[in-house]
């Protein structure tokens, strides 16, 4: 059983990671319009 903290902890990790997909691709879409 995980305890409270180690649950926020690992929620946190997992938004960051998500966020970080969400902002590579954010990036990639931004290069691929001032290549333009």
């Amino acid at each position: 059983m995980m305890t409270y903290w180690q649950v926020l902890f690992f929620l946190s990790y997992l938004c960051d990671k998500e966020l970080a997909k969400d902002v590579s691709q954010a990036d990639i879409s931004i290069s691929k319009l001032s290549m333009r």
